[in-house]
């Protein structure tokens, strides 16, 4: 959801609608993974390499 939210430019009602979950729901996801990439080194790694194997062309 947070890759989701973050990079397609959809709407986090929209977001929501494709994962089955809430508006809220949504919002609150990306809260806890953004604050997990400030705090730990390895997953912003790992969250950094997902986003390279998506967006390489």
């Amino acid at each position: 959801m947070y890759l989701l939210k973050e990079h397609s430019g959809l709407a986090n009602k929209r977001s929501g609608e494709v994962f089955g979950v809430s508006l809220s729901a949504v919002t609150k996801a990306a809260l806890r993974i953004s604050e997990k990439m400030k705090t730990q080194r390895r997953f912003k790694q790992e969250m950094e390499q997902i986003l390279y194997s998506i967006f390489k062309v």
